[in-house]
């Protein structure tokens, strides 16, 4: 069965976004859900090793079907997630709803919205400087070390390469290209955050947290 959807004029304003914890969600509750989704999304839930790992991505489902639910007016076990080729969910009984998922550490976040939207979000940490050489442009090198090209403060120097590397999962994401193929493309304008449109905005989860979206 097909659903309705009652987005509206939602088309061309902001996503719906909705967050929670794993600390939220409790093992009877976990269990509950996790009978709930597809065989598919199951067995591969069931290869992570941690538990935490295993209730963030029965977190992100939970949080997807519920907002979804909410609009189209389907029951939560009702709706019917697939994804396409390249890997992006869609709900194939609530047509003209579009949605994201993304977690880290232990948030788990959703964007739903009637066009095409992408969403990331990563927990603030230490990373290899030699990544952000190799998948950044000089002009995000400079925003990340800034104008002296080494920053004093590691901390801040993580939340920008965070910043845009978040961007750049919402942008692929929000395409379905994958970021893989953002980072592989001798295209510019896939590569290099100047050019993602001016809609990227951050969503604030946690002040230890960066969280993007592109709508």
């Amino acid at each position: 069965m097909a659903y309705n959807n009652n987005m509206g004029i939602m088309t061309n304003k902001k996503p719906l976004i909705g967050f929670d914890s794993i600390n939220n969600l409790t093992d009877q509750c976990y269990e509950e859900w996790l009978s709930l989704i597809s065989r598919e999304k199951r067995e591969r839930v069931n290869r992570f090793l941690r538990y935490d790992d295993k209730k963030l991505s029965v977190l992100g489902e939970k949080l997807a079907r519920e907002m979804i639910s909410g609009i189209c007016g389907a029951p939560p076990h009702g709706i019917v997630i697939k994804r396409e080729p390249g890997g992006k969910p869609y709900a194939e009984n609530a047509p003209g709803i579009h949605f994201s998922v993304s977690h880290s550490g232990e948030y788990a976040v959703c964007a739903v919205s009637g066009r095409p939207v992408g969403i990331d979000i990563e927990k603030i940490r230490p990373v290899n400087l030699k990544i952000i050489g190799r998948i950044c442009s000089e002009e995000e090198k400079k925003y990340i070390f800034g104008a002296s090209g080494n920053t004093a403060d590691e901390n801040l120097l993580y939340k920008r390469f965070f910043e845009i590397w978040t961007a750049k999962e919402a942008f692929a994401k929000r395409d379905g290209k994958g970021i893989s193929r953002i980072l592989q493309s001798k295209n510019p304008r896939m590569q290099n955050l100047r050019d993602i449109p001016s809609n990227a905005e951050q969503y604030i989860v946690n002040v230890n947290y960066v969280c993007s979206y592109l709508h």
